[in-house]
């Protein structure tokens, strides 16, 4: 990938995304039945970590899908 900021125009190629053991399974599931896409916007670096939704319902699909 390329650094962040080593150009004005590029993207970085890869992410790494830090899951919650508890919760690799739905991500399992989800990218098996579909893909999963990041969108990153300012305000998310204004939380110290990312929380889960619990009462989503793409979340509570997913375990139904178990």
């Amino acid at each position: 990938g390329e650094r962040i900021g080593q150009a004005d125009d590029t993207l970085p190629s890869t992410v790494l995304l830090a899951v919650d053991q508890t919760y690799l399974t739905y991500l399992s599931i989800a990218e098996k039945k579909g893909r999963i896409e990041l969108y990153l916007t300012a305000s998310s670096y204004a939380e110290p970590e990312c929380q889960l939704m619990e009462n989503s319902e793409v979340l509570r699909w997913l375990k139904d899908e178990r």
